[in-house]
């Protein structure tokens, strides 16, 4: 019984005690190691021991959403939002950023129309949610010719793109939203310096390396997440895969 964390006596399951937070620290071990399919095996694991652990379920989240299984991460921060498991704007901002990466934009309005009429906005989230809804409504009107007009996007009319400028989460994802209809040559050093560089945050970077993939980019780029580095070229990338290989 030393050597297993469980065991089977007279059929009954014998846990070990807190064999939750062993799962869980594996999981984010693995996380942090790239080892997505791994690190989702823990969370699920730990999640049927304790079924409304928020830890357990944004990092289970994040592990689809890194393994490209942007169905499984929407479909659990959904749950999430129904059942009120963890901060529910912080939730709702990570469940808004996956229907981006599916380009579920109508969705994306409608969500948010519920939330202003419901008066369910913190004040301090209030502008960060409006800017969100106005971008949504031109994108599922016009994806292709959709324009922001806000003033962090005024690096497109002047072809230079400070990435590393753009902390807030919604921020990025309006940014690598935009660069996905945008003609992207001018900006590709801009992209490609921030997914090389040692800081910025790995979901942007994840977002940025999916623009390249869906633009057919057809050059080496080197991606640095997590302390460690790797080179692939996007175009071989299928479309949501990249967010496997880094």
């Amino acid at each position: 019984m030393g050597k297993r964390e469980r065991k089977n006596q007279n059929n009954k399951i014998i846990l070990f005690p807190g064999l939750e937070k062993r799962l869980l620290e594996k999981g984010l071990e693995s996380f942090q190691q790239k080892r997505y399919q791994e690190s989702i095996l823990f969370f699920e694991e730990a999640m049927e021991m304790e079924p409304e652990n928020t830890d357990v379920h944004i990092g289970l989240v994040l592990a689809y959403y890194e393994a490209g299984e942007l169905e499984k991460a929407k479909e659990l921060a959904n749950k999430m939002l129904q059942t009120g498991i963890g901060d529910y704007i912080q939730v709702m901002d990570l469940y808004l950023m996956i229907l981006v990466q599916l380009h579920q934009y109508s969705e994306i309005a409608a969500m948010i129309e519920v939330l202003l009429e419901e008066r369910e906005i913190p004040k301090e989230k209030f502008e960060h949610f409006s800017r969100m809804l106005e971008f949504s409504r031109k994108m599922a009107a016009s994806p292709s010719e959709a324009e922001i007009e806000a003033p962090e996007m005024e690096e497109f009319k002047n072809r230079k793109l400070n990435l590393f400028s753009y902390q807030d989460q919604h921020d990025q994802v309006q940014i690598a939203a935009q660069l996905a209809e945008h003609n992207i040559r001018p900006y590709i050093e801009d992209i490609k310096a921030y997914l090389e560089a040692h800081d910025g945050n790995p979901f942007f970077k994840t977002m940025l390396l999916n623009v390249l993939t869906e633009h057919g980019y057809d050059k080496y780029v080197p991606i640095r997440k997590f302390n460690k580095s790797v080179r692939v070229i996007p175009a071989d990338l299928p479309r949501y895969i990249s967010s496997r290989c880094c």
